[in-house]
């Protein structure tokens, strides 16, 4: 009898896709005009005041020359300002594309301009970074940047080419000037928005080869958001704590989206910080708080934990690492409640996830089935699909599947094959039940605290020092982080020895802070196949060994 093969279909009923997200907001804005939607510090938006907020936005989208088709790059800690624009432009056909506030010039140069973005938001500053003196610097190599809305920037010069004062322009009552539902009865009817006209951008890579930047319609990211929110048992009483950051496909499509969808509530705290998450667990009531691993342990580990009263959380959503046994019955003991983890890309969103009654073990060990309607399978390299039990690449079918990479049709063909599935380089094993494990990447690429690091990008930039000769960078385990970094470097002068503060000095204002090695280890050599390629595999016990003397 021939063995049955990793190929597994999650039965369910099929989300009804074909509305836009300004319907489902609208809809939701009539049904629960003053429940709660957003939550940050002092300031609350019900779904009615929220929309009303969203339209007048987007008619000042409008009044500035932006139309369907257009893109704007969405870069704003995790505050009300980042939600209201995206669905702004969600409402006029405008995508967005997220942009981490943590990134820099490179990364910006790169995803503005491959996009050929029209407008960008950005706050004036953050963590201490000025971002508008960065995009003066960076201004003249992005032609097609018309427009940055500036969130604080009363104190910028007034006459500053293209800067917008995000506050003044949303304070503004533009119905004042576009009266009769213009919104509706003239704008939407001469430019027709559906559920697959492009909703994202969202770019899936650093700044090294072709950039990809993964295309999402309304269509796909509605039904990732219901889809698992429906998987974890989402409820309208839900009060959900949003750690993950909006830039990221966890907490845009499993926070806000599915706050739109299923009507939830959803506490934003600009950035994470444990003290901060704890205030609002204790505060808000919180059912449900949404991060990494990590995220979770800074928690936990916060020496005032005891003093807050965290009774209300009924699940711990979980994704972007996997997170040990003993993190998982910790948090669950600790909070008094259930434990969901899940697994998914920046192509599919969280399209496997736990059930909340799922033990520790398997919420650890796995990422659960596929979400209902889902499609998973395993493969070898020669696209032959595999036993069960054996490792192979994970390949993802389904409606929350991209559509393709913007402006990149060899990345598309690569990544999604004839029969549409697509081809998400990760390494996994199922089971009969469509359990996934994750056991590895075929991609080069390192998970840091949930962050996706991609070893050339750092090895590229590594290189922009005059004594480096040769520099590879790998991964290895860490028990709070997931994955650290580690950079083995060999020098072109005899006797140089790199240290990380050096390495710090080197890329500080130029990438994101997060891409820093963690480790850095001067070589005289370094391990190679017969062929002269090196052997990373080797490097990663190596750095591994280094951790324990």
């Amino acid at each position: 009898m021939p063995a049955k093969i990793s190929y597994f279909q999650q039965m369910g009923e099929l989300f009804q896709n074909g509305k836009t997200f300004g319907q489902y907001l609208e809809e939701n804005s009539a049904k629960n005009s003053e429940k709660v939607i957003i939550i940050y510090e002092d300031q609350q938006y019900t779904y009615r005041s929220f929309n009303e907020a969203v339209d007048n936005l987007a008619l000042c989208l409008i009044d500035q020359g932006f139309k369907k088709g257009d893109i704007i790059g969405l870069c704003l800690p995790d505050l009300p300002e980042y939600s209201i624009m995206y669905y702004a432009c969600a409402k006029i056909g405008v995508a967005t594309s997220p942009i981490s506030p943590r990134y820099r010039e490179k990364e910006f140069i790169m995803m503005l301009g491959h996009s050929g973005a029209k407008g960008a938001m950005l706050p004036k500053e953050w963590g201490g970074f000025d971002y508008v003196n960065m995009f003066k610097n960076i201004r003249s190599s992005l032609p097609s940047l018309k427009y940055l809305f500036v969130k604080g920037s009363e104190t910028m010069e007034k006459d500053t080419p293209g800067f917008v004062n995000l506050e003044e322009v949303m304070a503004k009552d533009w119905k004042e000037k576009y009266q009769d539902n213009y919104l509706h009865d003239v704008y939407l009817k001469e430019n027709s928005i559906d559920g697959d006209t492009l909703l994202e951008v969202a770019y899936t890579s650093g700044t090294t080869g072709a950039p990809k930047g993964a295309m999402h319609t309304h269509n796909t990211r509605a039904a990732a958001s219901f889809l698992n929110a429906r998987r974890w048992g989402s409820t309208p009483n839900d009060v959900m704590l949003l750690m993950a950051p909006l830039a990221h496909a966890t907490g845009n499509a499993h926070a806000q989206n599915s706050a739109i969808l299923v009507g939830h509530t959803v506490v934003y705290t600009g950035a994470y910080n444990p003290e901060t998450a704890l205030k609002a667990i204790e505060r808000f009531k919180v059912t449900v708080p949404i991060g990494v691993p990590a995220m979770y342990i800074g928690i936990m580990s916060h020496p005032d934990f005891d003093k807050y009263d965290v009774s209300s959380v009924r699940g711990a959503w979980s994704g972007g690492a996997a997170a040990p046994v003993e993190v998982a019955r910790k948090i669950t003991e600790v909070f008094g409640c259930k434990f969901m983890s899940g697994y998914g890309t920046t192509e599919c969103a969280g399209n496997h996830f736990t059930y909340p009654d799922d033990s520790i073990e398997v919420a650890c060990s796995t990422v659960g089935p596929p979400l209902d309607t889902m499609e998973v399978k395993i493969v070898d390299p020669e696209g032959n699909t595999v036993p069960l039990g054996v490792a192979g690449e994970v390949c993802a079918r389904g409606v929350t599947r991209l559509i393709g990479y913007y402006k990149n049709p060899e990345a598309t063909a690569d990544a999604i094959d004839d029969r549409g599935w697509f081809h998400s380089g990760d390494l996994g094993v199922i089971d009969e039940k469509g359990y996934l494990q994750i056991v590895g990447r075929i991609k080069d690429m390192i998970v840091r605290g949930g962050e996706n690091i991609y070893a050339s990008e750092i090895e590229e930039l590594l290189y922009t020092h005059p004594d480096v000769l040769e520099a590879h960078v790998v991964g290895y385990p860490d028990d709070v982080l997931g994955e650290r970094t580690c950079a083995f470097i060999i020098s072109q002068k005899e006797g140089k020895t790199f240290t990380r503060d050096e390495i710090v000095t080197l890329f500080t204002g130029k990438i994101a802070k997060y891409k820093i090695p963690d480790r850095v280890e001067t070589v005289s050599q370094l391990p190679l196949t017969p062929s002269g390629k090196v052997k990373k595999f080797v490097l990663r016990k190596e750095a591994a060994e280094l951790l324990k003397t």
